[in-house]
């Protein structure tokens, strides 16, 4: 088993601590095998280990582990947030990362102002591009169907080439279509 063989590693003679950079490429391993506390385990190691790692680093590996788990979106959003608080390159995507945690952990009331805040902070990125589709997917996923297709027609007016334009055009049709409004 992997604890077994981590074990072994640390008793290697001579014996050698893994660096952080190492520790972290361990956690990235087991967050990829869906073993989010050991995962956080040896993030936590990797702290206080050479060479430092920053702290939106260990903030921004900790979250993607919690996301991998595919079972603890709330912490996800949680742990995203504080990565976009601390700001950084990364910080629109921390954001909507937040929003999509929270959206899959079918916590609308929180989903929808993260995904507002992303675009109102960050409106030219790719980000807000998405985050704007998913607001508009989450109204029509919770049957707001006017709602969503004021929604979906934001997104195609705003976004002409977004990323998300085609399947936002076929939301838009469905969501008008049932909201009766042909």
């Amino acid at each position: 088993t992997f604890t077994e063989a981590a074990e072994l590693l640390e008793k290697l003679t001579p014996p050698r601590l893994l660096t952080s950079d190492e520790l972290m490429a361990r956690s990235r391993v087991l967050a990829d095998a869906m073993r989010t506390d050991d995962a956080i385990h040896v993030i936590d190691r990797a702290t206080g280990r050479l060479p430092a790692i920053p702290a939106i680093d260990i903030c921004r590996a900790k979250a993607e582990a919690l996301w991998k788990a595919r079972t603890r979106y709330p912490e996800a959003a949680v742990a995203y947030r504080a990565c976009a608080a601390m700001g950084g390159a990364h910080a629109a995507e921390d954001m909507f990362l937040a929003a999509r945690a929270f959206s899959r952990a079918d916590k609308d009331a929180d989903a929808l102002p993260a995904f507002n805040q992303v675009i109102a902070q960050h409106p030219k990125t790719t980000w807000a591009d998405q985050a704007e589709f998913h607001l508009a997917r989450t109204h029509a996923l919770a049957g707001r169907w006017k709602d969503a297709a004021f929604a979906f027609d934001e997104y195609v007016a705003r976004w002409k080439n977004g990323k998300e334009k085609r399947e936002a055009e076929r939301y838009r049709a469905l969501a008008h279509l049932v909201s009766r409004n042909d």
